[in-house]
């Protein structure tokens, strides 16, 4: 019998403003008792039109065949959170 442990405190967390907001206020509670860990999000589940790339970052599906247009700044990539249905919650030191 195989054991699946993961890292991560919570996963499958829906990706919206009030999950979000509830993290970062939790953040700025831990920061102001000067706790010693923070939450971090992990983005996982790309919207359509995203995928994933090599080093697991979402990016959209036409990224690589114009990827000259992002790098000279004509396109920018939306922030990631505008990129993903889901997230996981990792515990982490500061």
């Amino acid at each position: 019998m195989s054991s699946t442990r993961y890292h991560h405190l919570l996963n499958n967390v829906p990706n919206n403003f009030l999950t979000r907001w509830l993290v970062d206020y939790a953040n700025q509670r831990m920061r102001k008792s000067q706790s010693l860990f923070r939450l971090q999000r992990r983005y996982r589940r790309p919207k359509k039109g995203y995928a994933y790339d090599t080093f697991g970052s979402i990016v959209p599906r036409d990224y690589y065949k114009n990827r000259q247009d992002y790098i000279d700044g004509t396109r920018e990539l939306p922030p990631v959170y505008k990129r993903a249905t889901k997230f996981s919650l990792y515990l982490r030191n500061r």
